[in-house]
């Protein structure tokens, strides 16, 4: 609260916003560099899929070594590896910088109940959704859901058509960030200050 009275409203909201979004792209960072680290010693040192990914696209190996990974020959004959991982990086930049986003939006204005269910509930809906395939709506709930964006099949529209491109979420992160940046400086623009009740 002292930093807040120090820095004023719009400062305040800004750093905590600005944190978050390099909290995302951090995290980013080392989840790609922990699964780099933890394959070193086996990886090939090419910009292609690998014999491995090979392996489990063309042949049944995945279902008899018990590896469940599905991976579809197309999605290896259509892009590029290191495109593949750059978009995972941005995506992954992107869906966890949203949800930060949000998550601070709702704190902001509703309290810090509502910001810990709202969370729950983003983690537990693309479960949902995957299993409500038979209802006309599900593809369009990918659209909306951050999480579910992650899905590279997905993405690349091997799971179901329509499905959300790199350049609407983009979009999305973009419109989505600025108006949850909105409603955070003015839920704290509104908030009195509690003295007694910290928050």
């Amino acid at each position: 609260m002292y930093g807040l009275i120090r820095q004023g409203r719009l400062r305040w909201v800004s750093a905590k916003l600005l944190r978050i979004w390099l909290s995302a792209v951090m995290l980013a960072m080392a989840e790609v560099f922990l699964s780099v680290l933890s394959l070193f010693p086996c990886l090939e040192w090419t910009l292609q899929w690998g014999k491995l990914y090979h392996s489990l696209a063309l042949t049944d190996g995945g279902e008899a070594y018990g590896v469940k990974l599905f991976f579809p020959y197309e999605l290896m004959k259509e892009n590029n590896a290191l495109i593949t991982i750059l978009v995972l990086f941005g995506v992954l930049c992107m869906t966890t910088g949203l949800t930060g986003t949000l998550l601070f939006a709702l704190s902001a204005a509703m309290g810090r109940r509502a910001a810990v269910l709202a969370g729950a509930f983003l983690v537990v809906l693309p479960v949902i959704s995957q299993n409500l395939r038979t209802y006309p709506w599900q593809p369009w709930i990918s659209f909306f859901l951050p999480f579910s964006w992650m899905d590279l099949l997905l993405l690349y529209g091997k799971t179901c058509r329509p499905a959300p491109t790199f350049a609407w979420i983009h979009a999305a992160t973009m419109d989505f960030g600025l108006l949850f940046y909105v409603v955070s400086y003015q839920a704290v623009k509104r908030k009195d200050l509690n003295w007694t009740e910290e928050e």
